[in-house]
C-alpha cells in the first residue's frame, strides 16, 4: 500500500491497531525492527529542484484513513516473502533514502530525508502504544497481533536465521577483502599513506550500488503491476513502484547481508579514527623516506588531512556507486524468487556457520603445520568479525529507531568499537602481553598478539561502519548531518586520544610481545653489537653503519638511564683473510692481530665508546659455534653435498673462489676472480659449469672464468668432487616465517625487503662450510659424518636476518633473538665510488689526517648517514655543514648565552620567572615538544632525524633571543624580562649539551663544562653524566649557579680546504673513473644501436627478397637468407643486396 500525502504533514491515528500491512502483505516474515538498520540506504533522492511540481494531499473516505493510519508506512510497504520483524527497519541499510537523483524519476520522485522516514515509523510506534493504553483504561485486553497464515513463503524464524547466517558469511567475506585491500595498496612510495582509505572507499562505493539497484531482486517482487489503490484510479506510478521495491529489499536476508555484513565490514570507522590519531602524532608507517619530526601546525593539518580525505571520498563513492546501479541497470541481472528461496538462502546457512566454526575458528586453533602465522594474519580476524557484525546489527535494530535525527545505534558501535580498538593497540604496543614471542619462537605471548590483531582487524573492523555512517550522512537533512558526523568523528578521536594517548605520550610505544613498535627498554637492556671486518683500513661508509651507528644509539641509551652494553669486534675469519695474509707473506693470526690494532685505534679517535670490542678467534666463540652445528646436526637440520671444486694439485688444495683468477667470460678481463669480475660487476662461477643431459649449464651465475689459474701458484686447477654441509633453510621457513612476522616491524625498511625477497623466492639449503683453514673447525666425533671428510673445512656463515637466526631456532633452545636491526644504505664519494686500492675516498685513517675534530666528522657522517637510499660524500658539503649548521648555529649561539652571562650577571644564573611572560612559557612547551620528538626518533633508531631535531631545538633558543632582542638595551630597560631570557636560554643549551651528547660527545662535554657543571669529585679532567629527560622543565641550572668560562666550539674551515681534499683524496682517479664509466655506457649505448640498425637491415632485406620472389619470373633472386646476410655485410642499401 503505497502513499499519495505531502511527505512532510503528520499522519492521523486511527482505531486500526494490528500488524502493518506491508508486513502482512510480504512472504519473508521480518521483524519490524529491520526497518531501523540504516545500511539499506534505498534508495536516497536528493531535493527537486524549486519549480519542480508538488503534489497536494489527496482527500481519503474516513474509513479509508482510519485503515491507512495504523498500517505500516509505504516506505515499508512490500510484497517480500519473507515475514521480516518490525525491527529490521531501523536498519540504516534498508531506509528509504537514495545518494543521488535518478534523472528518470525527478518529476515524480519527491525528496525524503532519513528524518522523515524515522518520524514516521516512529509515529506508527506511538499509535501502537497509545491504543495499548486505551484499551487497558478501558477495561479491555489489548488485542494482540495475530499470524497471518499464508501470508509468507518464509516464516520470521526463518527469515531470522537466514539473516544472521548471511550476516556471519559476508562479514568474513567482507573483512577478507578489506584485508586484502589494504595489503594490495600498501607499497613503498604509496601515496596515501593511511591503509584504512582504501576498504572504506570501496565498501561504500559498493553500498551505494546496492542502494539505488532496482535490478538485483526485481524477480523477486511480484510481477503484477502495482496500482495505485489509495487514490483510486488503478493507475501505475513510478513512485508506487519505487517504494515498493525499496521496502521489498530490507525484508530480503540476503541484501541485509550485502549492505549490513559485506559492506559494513569492508569498512571501519574505528581504523579511520585510528589513522587520524597515528596522524596526529606522527606515527602512520612511512612507505619510503622515514618519518620527520613536525611542529605544532603540521601535526594539526595531518590529523584534519585523514578525515576529509576519508569522508570526501566515502561519499564520492557512495555517489558514484548509486550512479553505475543507475547506468548498469539494463546490464545487471536479477536473482529468481525459486533460486533466492531454495538455493541461496539454505547454502547460506550452511556457508556461513561452516565458515565460521569449522573454517576460521578450527583453524585458528588447530592450525595447519607450519601455518602458525595464518592466526596472526587472518583467521584470528576472521573468527571475531561475525560477533562484531552482529553486534552493529542487534544494535543497530535496537537504537537507530531512538531519535530521526541522530541514527545512534551506529554511533554508538562506532565509538564503542573505536574504544576498543584503542584498548587492543595499546596492549600491543605495550609489554604487557609479555616478552615472549618475539625471542622463543612461539608459546602464550604470540597467541596474544594474534588475538590482539584480530580483535582489531575482525570484531572492531565489523562493528564499526563507514560505509552506513556516509550513507546517513547523505540521508540526513544538512544541519542533523553535520551534528552526527561531528559528533562521530570528534568523539571518536577523543575516545583514541585518551585511551592511545596516554600510552604514546607518556611513556611511548614499547617493542612488547607483538613487535610491532621498536622499545628502548628492550633494545638497550640487552646489548649493541655491531661488527667490522678486519681490512685494512676503516672506510667512511663503514663508520657511518655498524660502529658509529651503534655508538650513538648506546650513548642514548646510557643517558636515558638504561642498563646497556655495546659489544664489537673484528670479524677475522673468513677468505678474505687469508688472500689477504698470503699477500702480505704472513699467517691470519698475525695479520688479524695487526689490523685489529689499527681498527682500534681509529674507531678510538673517532670516539667510539666500546663496553667490549673483542675478535672472533676465541675459544668462547668457538665453544658456541660447533655446539650450534652440533644441536642442528642432530636435529636433522644439516645435509651433506658433493660438488665439483677447483683443486690445486701443487699445493694439494681445494681452492675458495677467491683464490682462482683468470678471464671473465662475458667482459674478457684478464683479472677477474672466480666469484666475481671487478670489470663489469657480475657474478662468476671459477670453473666453467658442467651441462646436464639437455645441455644446458648449471650455474647460478652468468659467467666463468676463461684459462683459470691458482691465485697462490699459478697452477690450473682441477675439477674435483668434495663434500660441504648445508644448512637446511627450506626446513626451517615455516619458522624463520612466524619469527619474522614478529620482529620485522622493529627494523629498517631496506632489511624488511632484503628478508621479504629472500622468503618470497623461497629458502634453499645454504652452504654453511668452506675449504679454509683460518676458521672455526668442524667438530668431530658426530654420527654419520665423516672426520676425515671435513678434516681441512671451516665454517663460513653469514649473521643474517634468516641464516643465523635460522640456526637458532633449528637448536630448539630458547635463544634470545635479534629485536631490532637497523641498516643503511651505501656512502659514495663525489659521484663516484670509494675505492681504496685506487686511491679513491677518504678512510678512517686519513679523516684523521685532516686535523678536523672527530665530532665534526660524527656529524657530517650522521647527518648523510643513508636510511633509506643511497647518501653522497661530498668536500662542499661537509665545509658547509662545519661552518654553517656548527659554526654559526650551534657554536654562536653558546658564545652569546655564556659570554653575556659572564658580562652582565656576574657568571652567575640570575633570578627569574618565567610564569610573567607567555612568550617564554611557550617556547618552554616548543622546545619540550621538539624533545619528545627527539626521544621517539632515537628509539627508533632513525638517527639522522634525531640529529636533525637537535639542529631544530638550537635553532629554536636562537629565534629566542633574536625576538625578545638580548642585548645591553633589554638589561637595562627590561631587567626582569632579561634575567629570565638569559635563565631559561641557559638551561636550553644545557638540554642541547644532553641531546648532543649521542652524537657530538666530546663538545657535548664542552658545553656542560662552559654551564659550570662539575664531575663527581669537583675535578676539571672528569668526564662529565649527562641525562637525557622524559620532558624539560628548564629547572637544571638553579639561580645563583655558577656557570665556567666560555670555549671555542668550531673554528671556520677555509673554502680552499675543498679543492685541496678532493685533489688528495682521488681526485684525478675519480676523474679517470667517471670518464671511465661514461665510455662504457656510451660504448653499450653504440652496440645497442648497432645491433638495432644490423637487425633492421636484415628485416629490409628479407621483406625485399620476398617482393621480389612474387614478381617477375624471368629472374632468380638469391635466398632471403643471403641477402640478409649481404645487408649485413654491405654498408650500400639494402636494395643493393639484390641482383637480377
Amino acid at each position: 500500500m503505497t502513499e499519495s500525502h505531502h511527505l512532510g504533514e503528520p499522519v492521523s491515528p486511527g482505531p486500526q491497531h494490528g500488524r502493518r500491512a506491508s508486513t502482512a502483505s510480504g512472504r519473508y516474515d521480518a521483524p519490524d525492527s529491520y526497518r531501523n538498520l540504516d545500511d539499506s540506504l534505498a534508495p536516497i533522492s536528493r531535493p527537486p529542484p524549486q519549480h519542480a511540481a508538488t503534489f497536494p494531499p489527496a482527500t481519503f473516505p474516513p474509513e479509508h484513513q482510519r485503515r491507512r493510519s495504523h498500517s505500516r508506512p509505504a516506505s515499508a510497504a512490500s510484497q517480500a516473502d519473507y515475514n521480516v520483524p518490525d525491527t529490521y527497519a531501523n536498519l540504516g541499510e534498508t531506509a528509504d533514502v537514495s545518494p543521488v537523483q535518478n534523472p528518470y524519476e525527478e518529476p515524480i520522485r519527491r525528496f525524503r530525508s532519513l528524518e522523515q522516514v524515522r518520524s514516521r515509523e516512529q509515529q506508527f510506534a506511538r499509535e501502537q502504544k497509545l491504543r495499548r493504553r486505551q484499551s487497558l483504561a478501558e477495561g479491555q485486553k489489548p488485542e494482540q497481533e495475530k499470524p497471518e497464515e499464508g501470508k509468507f513463503e518464509v516464516s520470521r524464524l526463518a527469515t531470522q536465521l537466514y539473516t544472521v547466517s548471511y550476516l556471519i558469511l559476508f562479514s568474513i567475506f567482507g573483512t577478507l577483502a578489506r584485508l586484502g585491500l589494504q595489503a594490495l595498496t600498501t607499497y613503498p612510495g604509496t601515496p596515501i599513506i593511511f591503509s584504512s582509505i582504501w576498504p572504506n572507499f570501496a565498501g561504500s562505493l559498493v553500498m551505494g550500488f546496492l542502494s539505488e539497484d532496482r535490478m538485483l531482486f526485481r524477480e523477486a517482487q511480484e510481477q503484477s503491476p502495482s496500482t495505485d489503490e489509495e487514490n483510486g484510479n488503478g493507475t501505475t506510478t513510478a513512485t508506487t513502484a519505487k517504494q515498493a521495491h525499496a521496502a521489498l529489499k530490507k525484508t530480503i536476508p540476503l541484501y541485509i547481508g550485502l549492505a549490513t555484513g559485506f559492506c559494513g565490514s569492508f569498512t571501519s570507522f574505528s581504523a579511520f579514527v585510528r589513522d587520524m590519531f597515528l596522524a596526529l602524532s606522527n606515527d602512520l608507517p612511512p612507505t619510503s623516506n622515514p618519518t620527520t619530526p613536525r611542529n605544532g601546525g603540521y601535526s594539526f593539518l595531518a590529523l584534519v588531512s585523514v578525515p576529509l580525505i576519508t569522508i570526501s571520498l566515502s561519499l564520492s563513492a557512495l555517489f558514484l556507486g548509486a550512479h553505475l546501479a543507475i547506468a548498469l541497470a539494463p546490464l545487471t541481472p536479477s536473482l529468481s524468487r525459486g533460486g533466492l528461496r531454495t538455493f541461496l538462502d539454505r547454502s547460506a546457512v550452511l556457508l556461513g556457520w561452516g565458515c565460521w566454526l569449522l573454517g576460521a575458528v578450527l583453524l585458528s586453533a588447530l592450525p595447519p603445520g607450519g601455518h602458525g602465522d595464518w592466526r596472526g594474519k587472518v583467521t584470528f580476524a576472521l573468527v571475531f568479525a561475525p560477533l562484531g557484525c552482529l553486534a552493529r546489527f542487534f544494535v543497530s535494530l535496537r537504537l537507530n529507531g531512538r531519535v530521526a535525527s541522530f541514527p545512534l545505534g551506529t554511533f554508538v558501535v562506532n565509538l564503542a568499537g573505536t574504544g576498543v580498538l584503542a584498548l587492543a593497540w595499546d596492549l600491543a604496543h605495550s609489554s604487557a602481553v609479555g616478552v615472549g614471542a618475539g625471542g622463543g619462537g612461539g608459546g602464550a605471548p604470540l597467541v596474544g598478539c594474534q588475538v590482539l590483531a584480530g580483535v582489531q582487524d575482525g570484531f572492531c573492523g565489523c562493528l564499526t561502519t563507514v560505509s552506513t555512517w556516509v550513507g546517513e550522512l547523505a540521508a540526513l537533512r544538512r544541519r542533523h548531518a553535520y551534528v552526527y558526523g561531528g559528533a562521530s568523528v570528534l568523539g571518536g578521536l577523543a575516545v583514541v586520544v585518551a585511551v592511545m594517548g596516554g600510552l604514546r605520550w607518556s611513556g611511548g610505544y614499547e617493542w612488547g610481545a607483538c613487535g610491532h613498535v621498536f622499545g628502548i627498554q628492550q633494545g638497550c637492556g640487552g646489548q649493541v653489537e655491531p661488527r667490522t671486518s678486519p681490512y685494512p683500513v676503516t672506510p667512511l661508509h663503514s663508520l657511518t653503519s655498524p660502529p658509529q651507528s651503534a655508538d650513538v644509539f648506546a650513548r642514548f641509551c646510557r643517558a636515558r638511564g638504561l642498563p646497556t652494553l655495546f659489544v664489537c669486534g673484528s670479524d677475522q675469519y673468513g677468505t678474505a683473510t687469508e688472500t689477504k695474509a698470503l699477500s702480505e707473506g704472513v699467517d691470519p693470526p698475525t695479520l688479524c692481530a695487526k689490523y685489529h690494532a689499527i681498527h682500534k685505534d681509529i674507531y678510538d679517535w673517532f670516539r667510539l665508546d666500546f663496553d667490549v670490542f673483542g675478535r672472533t678467534p676465541t675459544p668462547e666463540h668457538t665453544a658456541i659455534v660447533q655446539d650450534i652445528f652440533t644441536r642442528l646436526w642432530k636435529n636433522g637440520f644439516i645435509e651433506q653435498r658433493e660438488t665439483t671444486q677447483a683443486y690445486c694439485p701443487t699445493h694439494s688444495s681445494f681452492l675458495a673462489d677467491r683464490y682462482v683468477e683468470g678471464e671473465c667470460s662475458l667482459c674478457h678481463d684478464k683479472g677477474a676472480r672466480g666469484d666475481q669480475c671487478d670489470a663489469c660487476g657480475n657474478l662468476l662461477d671459477p670453473l666453467e659449469p658442467d651441462r646436464d643431459a639437455s645441455g644446458n649449464q648449471e650455474t647460478n651465475a652468468t659467467g666463468w672464468l676463461i684459462n683459470p689459474r691458482c691465485k697462490l701458484d699459478g697452477t690450473t686447477p682441477e675439477r674435483r668432487q668434495t663434500k660441504h654441509l648445508y644448512l637446511r633453510l627450506d626446513s626451517l621457513q615455516d619458522d624463520i616465517r612466524k619469527w619474522i612476522e614478529t620482529a620485522e616491524k622493529g627494523w629498517s625498511a631496506n632489511c624488511v625487503s632484503i628478508t621479504r625477497s629472500w622468503l618470497d623466492q623461497g629458502l634453499k639449503p645454504r652452504g654453511i662450510s668452506r675449504d679454509l683453514k683460518w676458521g672455526v673447525p668442524i667438530p668431530t666425533g658426530l654420527d654419520s659424518l665423516s672426520d676425515e671428510d671435513y678434516a681441512k673445512k671451516v665454517f663460513y656463515v653469514w649473521f643474517h636476518t634468516i641464516i643465523f637466526p635460522a640456526s637458532q631456532i633449528g637448536t630448539g633452545e630458547n635463544w634470545t633473538k635479534v629485536k631490532h636491526v637497523s641498516t643503511t644504505e651505501y656512502l659514495n664519494y663525489e659521484g663516484g665510488k670509494f675505492s681504496k686500492s685506487k686511491g679513491v675516498g677518504v678512510f678512517g685513517n686519513n679523516a684523521r689526517d685532516t686535523g678536523i675534530d672527530p665530532d665534526i666528522w660524527r656529524y657530517y657522517l650522521l647527518s648523510r648517514r643513508p636510511e633509506t637510499s643511497d647518501a653522497e660524500f661530498k668536500w662542499e658539503e661537509f665545509v658547509d655543514c662545519n661552518n654553517n649548521d656548527l659554526l654559526k648555529n650551534l657554536g654562536n649561539l653558546c658564545q652569546r648565552i655564556v659570554k653575556f652571562c659572564q658580562a652582565k650577571m656576574d657568571g652567575v644564573v640570575p633570578e627569574y620567572d618565567i610564569s610573567k611572560f607567555p612568550a617564554l612559557q611557550q617556547h618552554k612547551a616548543d622546545v619540550d615538544k621538539h624533545l619528545q620528538e627527539y626521544i621517539a626518533d632515537l628509539k627508533a633508531v632513525k638517527l639522522r632525524a634525531g640529529l636533525s631535531t637537535v639542529m631544530s631545538i638550537s635553532a629554536l633558543c636562537n629565534k629566542l633571543l633574536q625576538d625578545n632582542k638580548l642585548s645591553n638595551q633589554l638589561i637595562a630597560e627590561e631587567p626582569e624580562r632579561c634575567s629570565a631570557v638569559i635563565g631559561i636560554a641557559l638551561n636550553h643549551i644545557h638540554l642541547l649539551a644532553n641531546i648532543l651528547s649521542p652524537y657530538m660527545p666530546e663538545k657535548a662535554q664542552s658545553i656542560l663544562r662552559q654551564l659550570g657543571i662539575k664531575g663527581p669529585s669537583g675535578g676539571e679532567d672528569q668526564e662529565l653524566s649527562v641525562s637525557i629527560p622524559d620532558t624539560w622543565d628548564a629547572t637544571a641550572l638553579k639561580p645563583g649557579h655558577a656557570i665556567g668560562t666560555p670555549e671555542l666550539l668550531f673554528a671556520n674551515i677555509p673554502a680552499a680546504k675543498i679543492d685541496e681534499w678532493r685533489d688528495a683524496f682521488g681526485g684525478e682517479e675519480l676523474r679517470k673513473q667517471k670518464e671511465l664509466e661514461a665510455e662504457k655506457a656510451a660504448a653499450k649505448k653504440a652496440a645497442r644501436e648497432k645491433e638495432k640498425e644490423k637487425k633492421k637491415l636484415k628485416k629490409a632485406a628479407a621483406a625485399q627478397g620476398s617482393q621480389a620472389a612474387q614478381g617477375s619470373t624471368a629472374t632468380l633472386p638469391i635466398r632471403p637468407a643471403q641477402a640478409a646476410d649481404a645487408a649485413t655485410n654491405s654498408t650500400e642499401p639494402a636494395e643493393s643486396a639484390t641482383k637480377n
